[in-house]
């Protein structure tokens, strides 16, 4: 999981509404709008804990509160907590079916704790309500993937390069379809291209190394492979890929080594996601 807790991410986690900043008049503390306000300033200095609270108490003054619900989720995701988000996710994208942004982020935020298939639900209700976004089409066809359902990965990935052709995370997780479903020239190129944009990119270098594993170009599979898990330490695909191509190659202690450096890393998400599922009340104040 990746760590979300940025200065920027805060700020635009706490980007209000349109026309809720243009308010210029001074507001009482501890109401809603003085709550949220002193969130957003909180966060514009890379104050989280700060940010947290006063979040933590518009929730209590306004648990039903649209803005405040908005707010507080979007805060969670950027800080890298998607059960709280998920708890401020939920009655929002009830109340407000129509609005394909909650949808967006409720499937977001339950792929991040591996709830694959509710994430597919929500992600195809976003699509439904606005087609035009490619970032939905793709977290779709990332989630679809993640279920093995590959003819509709390729349907909503497909979607999304036609809208960003060159979308670099579009073309990562096509490429991931494409091994997938056995077309390993295809998934080949479509790596490559992503890995022009970005030379490190790890879903690509991870695909790239499988392709190549299964064609049998063991060299070539381990060179790409060692380049993923470089990129990203805890990929557990990468790691688990890699101790393939070296038991290949007659490398029985790397192989061992890489397939515990899987395992590891699966066992981490789990314990991190338990960790987040503690915090079963809005507003909790757990860490992530």
């Amino acid at each position: 999981m990746s760590d979300l807790v940025r200065h920027a991410a805060l700020v635009l986690a706490l980007l209000a509404p349109a026309g809720l900043l243009a308010q210029s008049e001074a507001v009482p503390a501890e109401s809603v709008r003085g709550l949220l306000e002193t969130a957003r300033s909180s966060a514009s200095q890379n104050d989280a804990e700060a940010a947290a609270e006063a979040l933590g108490r518009a929730i209590s003054l306004a648990p039903n509160s649209e803005e405040v619900l908005g707010a507080y989720a979007r805060f969670s995701l950027g800080r890298g907590n998607p059960i709280q988000a998920i708890l401020a996710l939920e009655p929002l994208a009830r109340m407000h079916p129509a609005e394909a942004e909650y949808a967006y982020l409720l499937g977001v935020a339950r792929m991040q704790v591996g709830e694959m298939a509710d994430a597919a639900e929500a992600l195809r209700d976003a699509a439904a309500l606005d087609s035009g976004r490619a970032l939905t089409h793709i977290a779709l066809g990332l989630a679809l993937n993640r279920l093995n359902r590959l003819d509709d990965a390729q349907e909503a990935l497909a979607r999304a390069l036609r809208l960003a052709p060159d979308n670099v995370e579009a073309l990562a997780a096509m490429s991931e379809t494409a091994e997938g479903l056995g077309l390993l020239a295809e998934a080949t190129r479509l790596a490559e291209r992503a890995l022009a944009v970005n030379p490190d990119h790890p879903a690509a270098l991870v695909t790239i190394g499988t392709a190549f594993l299964k064609e049998g170009r063991f060299e070539e599979a381990r060179e790409a492979l060692t380049r993923a898990v470089a990129a990203e330490t805890e990929s557990i695909k990468g790691h688990y890929q890699l101790s393939l191509a070296l038991a290949r190659l007659g490398d029985r202690q790397g192989s061992k080594r890489h397939l515990q450096l899987s395992r590891e890393a699966q066992a981490a998400i789990e314990q991190s996601i338990q960790h987040l599922r503690a915090q079963s009340r809005l507003g909790s104040r757990a860490e992530p």
